[in-house]
């Protein structure tokens, strides 16, 4: 994907990656922390946009991880998984 520029809800932190990757499976995410060539770093995943300061800052490859939608429920070790594609709104 072509580099964009991301900003936070508030305006107050922004990215510019070099490169952008939405992988869609874990086997696509291996790919992309593999490739240094493709992905250049600092590497940083970035969710909602909704974080006050600039952790998902990056000039390098900006990871977007709303492909991995996920869920796992073990009711014998009383867990649920859910994957980084899914927002806190979905589950209430």
């Amino acid at each position: 994907m072509p580099a964009s520029r991301f900003r936070n809800w508030n305006g107050s932190a922004y990215s510019t990656p070099h490169v952008v990757a939405v992988p869609r499976d874990l086997d696509e995410l291996i790919a992309v922390v593999k490739d240094r060539d493709a992905y250049p770093s600092p590497l940083r995943a970035a969710g909602s946009f909704h974080s006050l300061n600039a952790c998902f800052a990056t000039t390098g490859t900006q990871v977007l991880l709303h492909e991995f939608k996920e869920v796992r429920v073990d009711v014998a070790l009383n867990s649920i998984t859910v994957g980084a594609g899914h927002s806190d709104q979905e589950f209430c």
